[in-house]
């Protein structure tokens, strides 16, 4: 580029910006900043916490004394590079540092670098002086590099250099870090506290807002100075001072965030950040499973180390998680199906950890989610986004439970063939089984859950991230009651109610018969399993109604009477405890023709002795 077209542009790059309409001083922040004695000031953050508007009000504030240079990709040419400096240079002191001129592009660049260098230290006064590079990570020439360390060394106690940086931080600065020679201002201190919320949405707005909403607002964009803008922008335009936080896809907000800062990923960044926006706080190991794939743990170090969307928290693993404000924008780019998908992987990836606290909300949110509703703990019912599903024939309803009882595993076709036709001969049963298939289909295709019957390779399987049933929701309970640990904030009266009857009762299907008997048996123990933890914490008479509610459906479930015999007993009730017991014991000698194997007084020493063991045990409430 010749001089007289670069002129123009290294002017305009020369010009501190004025101040912002729709900002607020950063007082505090510019205090801090005047009183440090770094010789480089580094503004590291992601898009829209106000590095440039931050560094620019510095620089006003310090007018005469401060150059500013914003930095483009012409800057990458160590020539362009000096001549903008010495442009800001004398702009700012009111001093004329030659220009480069053309036939000088022939000397070496470093010889032009020392002798600005030199009369640019013979022209400082007694003031600091400062020099502001803004979006400098667009630089990567090493030759640049080293005129800025340079103008470090020699300028010391003279100059101080400050940069807008978006991105990694700059690396050749890691030495005179090490040094303490460089004070870096992240986004957690470019995040606006809840004073500064407020008193930006009030002049945006022109209206004092209620504290609530401004509190709202504040948590749900962390601070970030832009988001804080666009949800002001957006009240005065909405003109409602009742305008929810959440509400912020309605404005430019997102528009902002895709354009300013998404677009320019690459596209396996965009995926990952769409696809872990669901997953709330995460790690590594989480985001593998979750997703399937095996390099989280880089991706999300990047994205922390370029400031993109994330915050890091250190402890004994490290955990990651977005801001509101950015996991709903980064969610609205993920097709629901695979949110469901994800959700489904967290909860499983959780629960076979035994870490039930995190496994439940993912699973009640996963249930929440789903487009298909299946009860089969009872009369078996299946309803979609658009009502029942109607099953032309009962072999149609067949196949899909049967699909269904499978649990997303893929059935062979002759395996289905044979369970539903099992004395047709193999050609009718094939021309019955494609009928019923198509059959299947247009059900599930009217009731809004296409795409649910999975085939491969004469595979049939059912899409188990579209489904919720009752089911799931009792294998979810007793895998936290086997652990025995109850879930925060969970309802254990959501799992006794979960068993109506038996699974899928008023269906007779020859190949259901001993699963029936299977899923009784793990409501029992769950229920059995539950009691045990409320006794555990001295809350007996809730033991007895979990234990009750068990009998109710097996009164010869021998394991669950005696647990009901012993925390009848605990639980003060000491007649009901006998009567339970003597109908414990005729129901012993009429199916199995011996006495129970522990008399009424070994249960009275056996609620003794845990009496004994719980003296510290919460009270009985």
């Amino acid at each position: 580029m010749s001089e007289e077209e670069l002129a123009p542009l290294l002017e305009s790059k020369i010009c501190i910006p004025a101040e912002e309409k729709n900002m607020i001083s950063r007082d505090s922040l510019i205090q801090r900043l005047e009183k440090s004695e770094e010789d480089v000031i580094v503004f590291w953050a992601g898009a829209g916490f106000g590095k440039t508007a931050l560094m620019a009000e510095f620089a006003r504030r310090h007018s005469g004394h401060c150059g500013w240079y914003r930095i483009n990709e012409l800057d990458e040419n160590p020539h362009n590079f000096l001549q903008g400096i010495r442009l800001a240079v004398s702009k700012a002191m009111g001093t004329n540092f030659n220009v480069i001129k053309t036939r000088e592009l022939e000397e070496d660049v470093g010889e032009l670098y020392r002798k600005f260098l030199s009369g640019f230290l013979l022209r400082l006064r007694e003031h600091v002086f400062y020099i502001c590079f803004d979006d400098f990570q667009t630089i990567e020439n090493e030759c640049v590099y080293k005129f800025i360390e340079s103008l470090i060394e020699y300028g010391r106690g003279k100059i101080r250099l400050m940069f807008a940086v978006k991105g990694d931080f700059p690396r050749f600065l890691a030495a005179h870090l090490m040094r303490q020679r460089v004070l870096t201002v992240c986004a957690r201190h470019m995040q606006f506290d809840g004073k500064e919320t407020g008193l930006l949405l009030n002049k945006i707005t022109g209206k004092e807002l209620p504290g609530t909403l401004v509190e709202r607002i504040h948590e749900y964009t962390r601070g970030w100075p832009a988001g804080v803008v666009f949800a002001g922008i957006g009240m005065k335009n909405d003109g409602s001072e009742d305008r929810r936080p959440f509400y912020f896809d309605e404005s430019y907000l997102y528009d902002y965030i895709f354009c300013e800062i998404f677009r320019k990923l690459p596209a396996d960044i965009q995926k990952f950040l769409a696809e872990t926006s669901v997953l709330g706080e995460m790690d590594a190991k989480l985001c593998d499973c979750a997703l399937g794939r095996s390099d989280s743990e880089q991706i999300l170090e990047y994205l922390a180390r370029e400031n993109l969307f994330i915050s890091k928290q250190k402890g004994r693993t490290t955990k990651y998680s977005y801001a509101f404000v950015f996991s709903d924008f980064l969610s609205s780019m993920l097709k629901k199906e695979r949110k469901e998908q994800i959700i489904y992987q967290a909860s499983e990836y959780y629960a076979r950890r035994g870490d039930w606290d995190r496994s439940f909300p993912y699973a009640q949110t996963y249930g929440e989610r789903q487009v298909l509703q299946i009860k089969c703990l009872g009369q078996f019912s299946v309803k979609g986004p658009s009502g029942s599903v109607a099953f032309r024939t009962r072999k149609t309803r067949e196949l899909f439970a049967c699909l269904f009882f499978e649990e997303g595993r893929g059935v062979k076709r002759d395996t289905l063939m044979e369970r539903l036709w099992p004395e047709t001969d193999r050609e009718r049963a094939s021309t019955l089984f494609y009928t019923t298939v198509s059959y299947l289909r247009r059900a599930l295709d009217k009731s809004g859950v296409a795409d649910l019957l999975v085939v491969e390779n004469q595979t049939y399987a059912l899409n188990l991230a579209n489904v919720n049933s009752d089911l799931s929701l009792l294998m979810n309970w007793s895998r936290y009651a086997g652990a025995g640990h109850i879930p925060e904030n969970a309802n254990i009266w959501e799992a006794a109610s979960i068993y109506h009857d038996c699974y899928m009762y008023g269906e007779d299907y020859i190949w259901l018969a001993e699963y029936r008997e299977y899923i009784e048996q793990i409501f029992l123990q769950t229920m059995g399993n539950l009691a045990e933890i409320e006794m555990n914490e001295g809350k007996y008479k809730q033991a007895v109604l979990l234990l009750q509610r068990a009998a109710g459906v097996d009164s010869y479930a021998v394991f669950i009477l005696e647990a009901l015999v012993e925390c009848l007993l605990l639980a003060g009730d000491i007649r009901g405890a006998k009567r339970q017991y003597v109908k414990m014991e005729k129901m012993c000698k009429e199916e199995l023709g011996e006495k129970p194997e522990k008399s009424f007084e070994d249960f009275v020493k056996l609620a003794k002795r845990r009496r004994e063991r719980q003296n510290g045990a919460q009270p009985d409430c």
